[in-house]
């Protein structure tokens, strides 16, 4: 698959998580609190069974998106220097919070089917306390894959660095919020709600961001094989500073320099990768600013390209 559309699907993956994953959240409405008691809590899984087995299943189904998110992420988190061990990091602690939040709602939808047999103290138990102190303790995995995602983006910024102050920011939310298991009342308890709500919306803000950079990255260009002509449309050119009249496109091209080389001209210089040629319908050649030593284009003989060459 073509490195831009992996990363405008696994943006789009991303969104449809965080979309999955907010209604999922508000399907079962709020849930009894700390104050409780357990035939309470036993009645709440009997009264909103349907709603808990269809939560659950959102919640697989953003397991799934969030994998294929992290994949398109780590791409390109690979290409920042050490990328490849803090891309992992950060692709290893996703996977995992994933496969543990899958495990969770398989549990709290069995505890829902069967919660008319249980004790009431069984179901408050497994179907409640367990799913949301595993939530808790996972803030130690999101911290470890955030620190490695802000690694990679601070010091190579293939994605926007506010997008690294952001898993910054929900790294810190996390591991605080793992502190709620020593509470057994209040708001920030484990049931109070607090505790896990916040380290799963400051999570899922990171996500959203990360993905909409994703989506909105810029299209690498289209690959030309050896023996076609360039062609006119190649979306990626270099300009010469010195052309009047002509508009600069230098924001794409940074991103793709180390495929192609490039040289001064009054006209367009197409961007073909394993290939030092330069479109048929480039202006006369020029020499290069003064001052430069950036040479002048030359002609010649070399196949597998739509024109001259540019002299090197």
């Amino acid at each position: 698959m073509d490195n831009s559309r992996l990363d405008r699907t696994g943006g789009s993956a991303g969104i449809a998580f965080v979309i999955a994953t907010v209604v999922a959240a508000l399907l079962t409405g709020q849930p009894p609190g700390p104050e409780a008691s357990n035939q309470t809590v036993q009645r709440f899984f009997i009264d909103h069974h349907s709603q808990v087995v269809l939560q659950g299943w959102l919640y697989a189904l953003a397991t799934g998106l969030v994998i294929w998110f992290a994949v398109a992420v780590r791409r390109l988190l690979h290409t920042a220097p050490g990328g490849r061990h803090l891309g992992d990091l950060f692709f290893v602690g996703t996977v995992a919070v994933a496969a543990l939040s899958f495990v969770s709602m398989s549990i709290r939808i069995v505890a829902a089917g069967a919660a008319h047999e249980l004790s009431a103290s069984a179901v408050r138990a497994v179907g409640g306390d367990f799913s949301l102190v595993l939530l808790a303790l996972c803030g130690f995995i999101v911290a470890l894959a955030a620190t490695g995602y802000a690694g990679c983006v601070f010091s190579h910024p293939m994605l926007p660095r506010w997008t690294g102050w952001l898993a910054v920011i929900a790294a810190v939310v996390n591991v605080v919020g793992t502190l709620s298991v020593f509470l057994s009342d209040g708001p920030f308890s484990i049931e109070g709600g607090w505790g896990t709500l916040l380290p799963v919306a400051a999570t899922g803000v990171w996500y959203l961001g990360t993905s909409v950079s994703l989506f909105r990255a810029p299209r690498s260009p289209p690959r030309i094989r050896p023996g076609k002509p360039a062609g006119h449309n190649c979306p990626v050119r270099r300009l010469d500073p010195g052309c009047p009249g002509v508009s600069r496109n230098t924001a794409k091209l940074t991103r793709y320099q180390g495929s192609g080389e490039f040289s001064w001209c009054s006209g367009r210089i197409w961007l073909v990768p394993r290939s030092r040629a330069y479109c048929s319908g480039c202006l006369e050649p020029v020499s290069p600013p003064s001052g430069s030593v950036r040479p002048r284009h030359t002609t010649g003989a070399r196949t597998g390209a739509s024109g001259p060459t540019l002299g090197v």
